[in-house]
């Protein structure tokens, strides 16, 4: 006698997959040969280590990548083969003088890219780099060794290595297209002290630069006449303290959105020389003539004061709808870092994550404004040394007041929080309802996280793309959302955003409750996979879903001469109207018959093989045993 679940097997799930049923074992593993180990950079782009990568930029229209790195600049089809390159350096350059005559040495200097961008409207690519004042150039997205434009006089980037220099594109006054900018000031070694170029005024802290067609092009979009000092664009104080060496403002994103630009930093909570450093967001209008509407807000996630990267996405729709959003609605994300001590603007390996809600920005924001006109608040002290007065003026981008210090913190709790781990970079993408969050590392890392709530996340997976090599803040997605291009220092990685490929089981699939996979039941081919890949079968999702399992076989035992129907218990076994087998391992040979599922579709019966086959069957493997 022997029982039922031996004389069933496996094996043969291969053949017909999940819909093939065998033991509890046939309906749990998938061994056929799309399953395999899971390898999820699909390919990677490195130039030998001979420059270091700055930035990258991916045109949403094709797909075509673009990298800006110390001295080149490269245009690589998706899947980053190098479709053709310039370089951008070194070149003669002294700080000291504009491009050209210089009666000063002028020695070979590195060209560090600061601003890379594609202009889909213009087919341009706006290249800044850190020599010759920090000057930009239009490039033919095509093919970026032709120029299009070039304006040597307007100086734009921050004119060192180090400096950060912070480009988005963005409408401006009188509907303009612009260049927003927010530029660190660069301090270099002069005459054996640490000072600016001479030519640094002609760089704002913030500027919106226009990209009309034509000789002023990235020069600022509206200034107004002498005597006035005005335009779109804002300087520190002239004149006295020279705060632009003092008070450094770290300039880590922006982002437009509505009628309204943004940018985040880090920078001291004062003016005064140790006080603790913050980060803060600052907005100011698209229609701004004069910026008078600039305004900035400290910006702070728990007890995690210093800003690392961030970046706008979409949430899931079950996130949203604990926000009180719509589906798809787009927050802030950041990532942030403690500091190495109070007044330090040094940060270390202990990040948190949070999301801000742009609406709640957007109202702090507007009631800071209201605050202002009933007279509490002052400007914005490296600006200007005001304090605010009672107005009338109802109108945010025309404001009585300008340059105003809110006084009203935005604010937000982790979402998650990580120890040890210094976090470089953050990307988000929802995804079946889900909200999907991938970090980068200063280890070379991309973690994963899908997150349930407001305050709870949890990590999924992690890939090392580049051992010990930080991730640059730079995450960018494909056009078709899947994959993640991921650049460190010296490689460009693609990667897919899901892991389904290396689960080889529905458990193992389920189980790793990553948000792009679901099990695909199929009549020969069952495996993990994304939902779109599941083209001919029935595809279950980990959430709120369950691997089918046999429960029980009855009878359990039964004759080897006996025939008999078994009855097959099977719980949560998916809906599907495709023919069942089932698969009997006898020795070294299978044996099949028809199974029926009956109704309410949690019992399917089947046949035992005739006695003769059976015994058949089972007389040659004894003799071989």
């Amino acid at each position: 006698m022997l029982p039922t679940t031996e004389l069933c097997t496996m094996t043969h799930a291969k053949k017909f997959g999940f819909n093939s049923l065998g033991v509890a074992c046939a309906l749990l593993l998938c061994l056929f040969p799309s399953c395999h180990s899971d390898d999820q950079i699909v390919t990677e782009f490195r130039d030998d280590g001979a420059h270091l990568f700055n930035n990258i930029e991916v045109n949403p229209s094709n797909g075509i990548v673009y990298v800006g790195a110390v001295n080149k600049v490269y245009k690589l089809n998706p899947n980053l083969l190098t479709w053709n390159a310039v370089i951008t350096g070194p070149f003669p350059d002294s700080i000291k003088c504009l491009q050209g005559e210089c009666k000063y040495e002028k020695p070979l200097t590195d060209n560090f890219n600061k601003i890379l961008l594609v202009d889909e409207d213009r087919d341009w690519l706006i290249v800044c780099g850190s020599i010759f004042q920090g000057v930009c150039e239009v490039k033919d997205l095509n093919n970026v060794s032709r120029i299009v434009r070039k304006q040597d006089s307007q100086f734009v980037a921050a004119s060192n290595a180090t400096a950060s220099t912070v480009g988005f594109l963005s409408k401006g006054p009188y509907q303009q297209a612009v260049l927003v900018v927010g530029t660190t000031v660069a301090t270099h070694v002069i005459d054996g002290r640490i000072d600016v170029s001479q030519y640094w005024g002609k760089i704002p802290a913030v500027s919106s630069r226009t990209l009309n067609d034509t000789a002023s092009i990235f020069d600022f979009a509206v200034k107004s006449p002498p005597p006035s000092d005005k335009g779109t664009f804002v300087h520190f104080q002239r004149g006295g303290t020279r705060y632009e060496l003092t008070y450094p403002i770290e300039y880590i994103y922006g982002f437009t959105d509505n009628d309204f630009n943004y940018l985040l930093t880090i920078q001291r909570q004062s003016l005064e020389v140790g006080t603790p450093y913050i980060s803060k967001i600052v907005r100011f209008c698209q229609s701004d003539v004069e910026f008078n509407s600039f305004t900035e807000m400290q910006l702070n996630c728990g007890d995690y004061p210093l800003l690392q990267a961030a970046s706008v996405g979409p949430l899931g729709k079950e996130l949203a709808a604990k926000y009180s959003m719509s589906a798809n609605a787009k927050v802030l994300l950041g990532v942030f870092a403690k500091s190495s001590s109070s007044h330090s603007g040094i940060p270390v390996s202990d990040a948190a994550l949070c999301i801000f809600k742009i609406y709640d920005i957007d109202k702090t924001f507007n009631q800071s404004h209201q605050q202002c006109n009933e007279g509490y608040g002052s400007s914005i002290s490296w600006i200007s040394s005001l304090n605010c007065y009672k107005s009338v003026s109802d109108s945010l981008c025309k404001p009585d007041f300008a340059y105003l210090n809110g006084t009203v913190p935005i604010s937000s709790s982790p979402t998650a929080t990580f120890t040890d781990t210094f976090l470089t970079a953050v990307a988000v993408n929802s995804i079946h309802n889900d909200t999907v969050v991938f970090l980068g590392t200063r280890n070379g890392t991309i973690m994963k996280l899908n997150i349930n709530s407001p305050t709870s996340a949890y990590v999924y997976d992690e890939v090392v793309v580049d051992a010990g090599s930080p991730v640059n803040s730079d995450l960018n997605f494909d056009p078709e959302q899947q994959h993640l291009y991921v650049m460190t220092e010296y490689k460009l990685s693609k990667l897919r955003v899901q892991s389904c490929y290396g689960h080889v089981t529905c458990s193992e699939c389920l189980g790793a409750r990553d948000a792009y996979c679901g099990w695909c039941f199929t009549d020969n081919n069952s495996r993990c996979s994304m939902q779109g890949e599941c083209l001919a079968g029935d595809w279950v999702y980990y959430r709120n879903s369950y691997c089918a399992a046999i429960d029980r076989v009855e009878p359990q035992h039964l004759q080897v001469t006996q025939k008999k129907t078994l009855k097959i218990y099977v719980s949560n076994l998916p809906a599907v109207e495709r023919a069942f087998i089932c698969v009997f391992d006898v020795g070294l040979r299978h044996l099949e018959t028809v199974a029926v599922k009956q109704e309410g579709g949690s019992v399917i019966s089947c046949s035992t093989p005739d006695t003769d086959r059976l015994i058949a069957t089972l007389v040659p493997s004894l003799e071989e045993g």
